[in-house]
């Protein structure tokens, strides 16, 4: 077995769990996360309301083009972080408005 110096690139790969490396790990898989990850909150609002108002999961899956799972797991509050990107495409199916 390869010994590498904790911190490094090849240390990190390996699955290293030494403080050093976990710390340099997280460091840099940080910013990218926050860049492309939102919560769910706002989302999970939005596709309860798109479900109140009869559509299923299958057909607003089919609809913005991700799968069934990705979209249960956001209504029933699994999944409490998601893509920027599915976020936007489930909160771009718009809600009907109805009369009062």
């Amino acid at each position: 077995m390869a010994i590498h110096a904790h911190g490094t690139p090849a240390c990190i790969a390996s699955g290293c769990q030494h403080p050093l490396c976990i710390l340099v790990h997280e460091t840099q898989q940080t910013p990218r996360r926050k860049v492309t990850s939102v919560p769910t909150n706002q989302v999970r609002t939005h596709l309860l309301a798109l479900l109140a108002q009869g559509w299923t999961l299958t057909a607003l899956a089919t609809h913005v083009g991700y799968g069934r799972t990705t979209l249960a797991g956001i209504a029933d509050g699994r999944t409490l972080w998601t893509s920027r990107y599915i976020a936007e495409d489930i909160l771009s199916v718009p809600i009907k408005e109805t009369a009062a």
